[in-house]
């Protein structure tokens, strides 16, 4: 069919016509998005009525986002300590317990972020009552390399020791299923006893723990250290914030990670996150064969080819256990929902009044997992945030991607200023698709005429 021309008749079925729906697509066109300048600076009036913190903020702050953290983490770490022996003559007792050590781990590895970020803000607040002026400044280069050293000295030893002791839980796990496979078919029966997975303890957790701490230290130092260059002999005078924005965005990450984390969510991981990442895996290989492909000496293409198989074979050999660790998590995360319901089984044997401290606490629990694996708001504030900044071709580049933490960032430290660090710690969670809205738009009573360029 040839083009034809549209009209306005092409909206005849609902009665009107092209202005009655320009005029409210974002608003109108009397409507304009501020600047940052605008948000945090000349015209903050608004986003002060939007972050300040009140009672009720405060209310829901400690019943939605505090109590799940404390809840979420005391069944975890009691689960842990209660976990059954390794049985492997028994019904799901394996998941059961792979569920409850995973769970650990995770737990684990966030509280010891948490701990890295509630150290890190301490910091800043000493050295910068400690050095009013020239504070301390390291020079990058050698403040990186004396982070990898220590990482490599001291990371590398407690990874592959942690490594090599899952690892043996793997294979000997894998050596009872074949077993058992032939005890069914044989019609006999084995006792195991001393299995290393039952003899599991606190040591590679603590080993995890200790491993996330130092990565997350030296990352935060290497932040201090920027804004110490920043700030050269500058003296504070209450206009900027002495708290480092990213360790309150971390520290308000882990409290709402830890009180919403079960293998519940790895399920949802995967249907909303994994194709993303694997789309953004083969858009970098991509771009690394079409590089290849640009060279145009023979001698080039087969020193390419040979370093990028080597570099495959080094990595397949480094990553297989990694791989496997994987493997198992997301194997336990389709059989956690089973588990789950089983840990609350009592629901349906027990009288509500007959239920026991550590049914409650259970019950809450499974509900605070259930309820966490909504990520409706995450996901509609990731949107808002894209929409905002990805441009007409809808893809966020590095750039865009900067800016948009920038201006969280920004906003983070125009909070602590305005209401100081805890305040902005309640506020942070709340501020959702509809703040943002409130913050960026004008109203049409607001309007300042900008200057010209």
């Amino acid at each position: 069919m040839g083009e034809e021309l549209v009209t306005e008749d092409i909206f005849i079925w609902d009665g009107c016509k092209s202005k009655d729906i320009d005029k409210y697509i974002l608003g109108g066109e009397d409507i304009i998005l501020k600047t940052s300048e605008e948000l945090l600076i000349s015209n903050n009036k608004k986003t002060k009525e939007v972050i300040k913190v009140n009672c009720i903020k405060r209310i829901i702050y400690i019943s939605s986002i505090l109590l799940p953290f404390l809840i979420n983490s005391y069944s975890i770490i009691v689960r842990w300590i209660n976990r059954p022996e390794r049985d492997p003559a028994e019904f799901h007792n394996w998941s059961k317990l792979s569920l409850i050590h995973v769970e650990f781990a995770g737990l684990t590895y966030y509280l010891s972020n948490f701990v890295s970020n509630i150290l890190y803000l301490l910091m800043c607040y000493l050295i910068n009552n400690s050095y009013k002026l020239n504070k301390p400044h390291i020079n990058e280069k050698k403040l990186e390399c004396c982070s990898m050293m220590t990482c490599y000295l001291t990371a590398v030893p407690l990874l592959i020791f942690s490594l090599w002791k899952v690892y043996e839980i793997i294979i000997e796990e894998c050596g009872f299923f074949i077993k058992h496979i032939e005890d069914i078919n044989n019609n006999t029966t084995q006792i195991y006893n001393n299995t290393k997975f039952g003899e599991l303890n606190y040591i590679p957790f603590l080993t995890l723990g200790i491993l996330m701490f130092l990565r997350k230290i030296f990352r935060n130092i290497g932040h201090y250290n920027r804004y110490t260059k920043y700030i050269k002999d500058k003296e504070y005078d209450g206009n900027y914030t002495i708290y480092d924005p990213r360790a309150l965005k971390g520290l308000n990450y882990n409290i709402q990670s830890i009180g919403g984390f079960s293998l519940l969510k790895v399920i949802v991981w995967t249907k909303h996150k994994l194709p993303i990442i694997i789309k953004e895996i083969l858009c970098v290989f991509k771009e690394g064969c079409d590089e290849q492909e640009e060279e145009t000496d023979i001698f080039c293409k087969i020193c390419c080819k040979g370093c990028m198989c080597f570099t495959y074979l080094f990595a397949i050999s480094f990553v297989m256990p990694l791989l496997i660790i994987l493997g198992v998590i997301f194997g336990v995360s389709f059989l956690s929902l089973i588990v789950k319901v089983s840990q609350v089984s009592f629901v349906g044997e027990l009288e509500i009044l007959d239920w026991k401290y550590e049914n409650y606490i259970q019950f809450i629990a499974f509900l605070n997992n259930i309820l966490s694996l909504d990520t409706g708001k995450s996901e509609s504030f990731d949107s808002i945030m894209t929409f905002l900044f990805s441009g007409e071709d809808a893809e966020e580049d590095e750039d865009e991607k900067i800016a948009r933490k920038r201006l969280i960032n920004g906003i983070i430290n125009f909070s602590i200023n305005y209401q100081g660090l805890l305040d902005t710690l309640i506020a942070l969670p709340q501020i959702g698709t509809a703040q943002l809205q409130h913050i960026f738009i004008y109203k049409k009573e607001e309007l300042i005429p900008r200057e010209a360029p």
